[in-house]
């Protein structure tokens, strides 16, 4: 009988990562996005340092930014693994654009201490309004130019960066150096086009393990990826959360680990999750909270690259241990 539910789990576990890496599967559910960018007309955009109601579009002209490779952060509450990310990725862009909204931890002390040694790459900003989360019935009635607009935020740290090409990082990712590193400077030389997206794989820790999340074991999202800025890429409003309007419809396969499931809280102290509250399905609550869970040596037999993916062990991560 174990042998056979441990069939089973090696079974689903590889089912699940063919549809996380299938990248066509996503395809059609972009196109609206990508429509509304071609057919939009001036983009409502609220900009909170001038205190008036622009159009975005102005900040995303290509021929106005100068060459390289900008990555923007949205962060709140991101002390448990900020520094990690920014060390991970650090040396191998030309600026990085941090804007943190609503912290209650040392999220903000942490950053400044980061552009203090990067202060040639480094720029901080903070969003002052306050922003409804995703999932919260708040966020699905706000209009995507209003301050208080996930939306509105997300596009407010891009429109900080000043750099042709940008990529969009969370504050709880570990990038791979080596692959980061290659395809940054591909990117920035032309050698690969964009857009191209990329994946991460989702970590959890359990009784001092660290493990997969069987569920989503790989992460790559509608908004991972390498992008040229121009008036057609920026973010809009949908019932949940925010997306994107560029298409991945390329991909650069895995070069990052993505920790939220790691956090103390798991991450989820930053979405609206409370039953009656909430508009995410019970499926994609229980995928937050309670997913399954396979062993790194598991995984790393399903993707058959073991050689290319370090156990996160040894690039410098641990376990927490059970209270």
């Amino acid at each position: 009988m174990n042998e056979m539910n441990r069939r089973h789990q090696s079974n689903r576990l590889s089912g699940q990562i063919r549809r996380s890496m299938n990248i066509k599967l996503r395809a059609t559910k972009i196109n609206c996005t990508t429509f509304f960018a071609r057919n939009f007309g001036p983009v409502p955009y609220f900009d909170v340092d001038l205190q008036k109601t622009v159009d975005l579009r102005s900040y995303l002209q290509t021929d106005s930014r100068k060459p390289g490779v900008s990555v923007f952060m949205r962060l709140r509450n991101a002390e448990q693994f900020v520094e990690t990310t920014v060390e991970s990725i650090i040396d191998h862009v030309d600026e990085l654009v941090m804007v943190h909204n609503g912290c209650t931890d040392r999220t903000p002390e942490i950053i400044e201490s980061c552009r203090l040694r990067y202060p040639d790459r480094i720029r901080i900003f903070e969003y002052k309004p306050a922003v409804f989360v995703p999932g919260s019935i708040e966020h699905s009635q706000e209009p995507m130019g209003s301050p208080h607009s996930l939306v509105n935020y997300y596009n407010y740290a891009l429109a900080k960066t000043t750099r042709k090409i940008a990529i969009k990082i969370d504050g709880d990712e570990l990038y791979l150096d080596k692959p980061f590193k290659q395809l940054t400077d591909d990117v920035r030389s032309g050698k690969r086009s964009t857009p191209i997206g990329i994946f991460g794989i989702n970590l959890w820790d359990e009784n001092g393990e660290i493990l997969v999340n069987a569920r989503h074991p790989v992460l790559s999202g509608l908004d991972k990826g390498f992008f040229t800025v121009s008036p057609r890429t920026f973010f809009v409003h949908y019932r949940h959360y925010e997306l994107f309007t560029c298409a991945f419809k390329r991909s650069a396969g895995i070069i990052f680990y993505h920790l939220k499931g790691m956090k103390k809280n798991r991450g989820i102290g930053n979405y609206c999750i409370q039953p009656g509250a909430t508009t995410f399905s019970a499926a994609k609550v229980a995928g937050l909270t309670s997913p399954g869970l396979a062993s790194w040596q598991e995984f790393s037999l399903q993707m058959g690259d073991s050689e290319n993916l370090p156990h996160p062990a040894s690039l410098g991560l641990r376990a927490r241990q059970s209270p």
